[in-house]
């Protein structure tokens, strides 16, 4: 039996006998041969029973080592600095920080004691540590990507330190959860911060941790933030194949806001491959889930209106890639107007196919000032999407006024220094 025949037969049992759907790939069980991941969860281990013939885990040489070399575990291959933050943290996390940036003036350790009413230190830390990262998530779009990376980097130190000390089932699978949650962010940041290679890398660890846990929604997410490396490459059957994944997971147990996001994406990457009619069919798919989502189950990379995702900005992208440039600037703008000011990375990037489709339309003064704009607004959070966008921006005004193109390369320049000097430096 090959590892992919393993694979799908564990896969095939799961679903069979308990109705659960997994994701087992023979990557998966070259992993488990080679030692990498030492404990799977329950259903998959009573697959490999079954589909091995063998009574007892041990027999496979499955044990719950919490010190094993686990998908999260690796997350210490590197040796990580801290920084300290001034908002109250765990007290496992607040021990190692030292002087840095900000979120809130918020004990939130007493928050969860008072409004919680928990008992165990521990058991209150944790929460505090996932309300943490909660907010470390809402407040993305409006922190610099390197700020984001080092407040990520200091609560997920605290996090690998708890993980290998020995808790209760529950309160591992929790922190593990937390880990795969807090790597998710750190890889988008990375990916902001134009270090691609480093993006995947956090991706794969912290779906694997994700899928471990069976958080299924976490998975969907996971894969649609990755979905995104791919689509700014231009590679839309990478991006769509991603986008699959994500939306196998999110029928298992994820929320209308999750796969609202996810068909969202999913047409914009059908429209990149100029697929008219499944387009508009995940459209249709995207805004029938929307109807039912909400900014409570929001997360980064999702924007809302009145309560509701906006699915604007993606449905004006997919008409811009279809050639309705019409159509599109009145999507375009319609997010851009209800976008907070405070997400000056997001406000950057839809100017930035606003000015797309005004050159497509002809109006090539307008795409420079809109592109000039936006490099400007930018320029103290530079991310690796806004200057893609402004490059293909200029290819596309190149081709019908070369003296005009050269208005927008002291503008992409700068912001190139930037976005370059930001990835080099060193992170705390």
């Amino acid at each position: 039996m090959t590892r992919q025949e393993l694979a799908e037969a564990i896969n095939a049992y799961a679903w069979e006998v308990h109705g659960k759907r997994k994701g087992y790939d023979r990557s998966h069980i070259a992993k488990y041969e080679q030692g990498i991941y030492r404990w799977p969860g329950v259903l998959a281990r009573e697959g490999f029973r079954h589909v091995l013939r063998v009574n007892r885990d041990s027999e496979l040489g499955f044990y719950p080592n919490r010190m094993r070399n686990d998908p999260v575990n690796e997350f210490t291959a590197t040796r990580e600095t801290s920084q300290q933050t001034k908002f109250e943290t765990p007290g496992f996390v607040r021990q190692d920080l030292q002087a840095g940036p900000t979120l809130d003036d918020v004990d939130l350790v007493e928050f969860v004691t008072a409004f919680e009413g928990q008992t165990g230190e521990f058991s209150r830390e944790l929460t505090a540590a996932e309300l943490t990262a909660e907010r470390l998530d809402r407040n993305f779009a409006r922190n610099p990507p390197g700020e984001t990376f080092n407040l990520v980097r200091t609560l997920m130190s605290g996090v690998l330190k708890e993980l290998r000390t020995p808790h209760s089932l529950g309160h591992q699978r929790r922190l593990t959860v937390l880990a795969a949650r807090l790597a998710g962010l750190r890889a988008w940041a990375s990916f902001d911060m134009d270090s691609h290679r480093a993006a995947e890398w956090w991706y794969q660890v912290a779906g694997s941790a994700a899928e471990e846990s069976e958080a299924w929604s976490l998975c969907a997410w996971l894969h649609g933030a990755q979905s995104l490396i791919p689509w700014h490459r231009r590679d839309m059957k990478a991006t769509t194949a991603l986008l699959e994944k994500g939306l196998h997971f999110a029928a298992d147990g994820s929320d209308a806001t999750i796969r609202a996001w996810l068909f969202a994406m999913y047409a914009r990457s059908l429209a990149g491959l100029g697929d008219r009619e499944r387009f508009a069919d995940a459209l249709r798919l995207a805004q029938e889930n929307a109807e039912y989502s909400s900014d409570r189950d929001g997360r980064h990379g999702m924007d809302f209106e009145h309560g509701t995702l906006d699915l604007r900005y993606y449905a004006g992208v997919s008409r811009l890639m279809l050639g309705d440039t019409d159509k599109a600037e009145v999507e375009l703008h319609g997010s851009l107007a209800t976008l907070p000011e405070t997400h000056i990375k997001a406000r950057g990037v839809l100017t930035l196919f606003i000015a797309d489709a005004a050159v497509q339309s002809g109006d090539i003064c307008r795409a420079v000032d809109l592109t000039s704009a936006a490099l400007s607004a930018t320029e103290d959070q530079p991310i690796m999407p806004v200057l893609q966008q402004s490059r293909r921006v200029r290819r596309l005004v190149r081709q019908r006024d070369d003296a005009a193109a050269e208005q927008l390369d002291p503008y992409i320049e700068e912001f190139s220094r930037r976005l370059t000097a930001l990835g080099t430096a060193p992170q705390c």
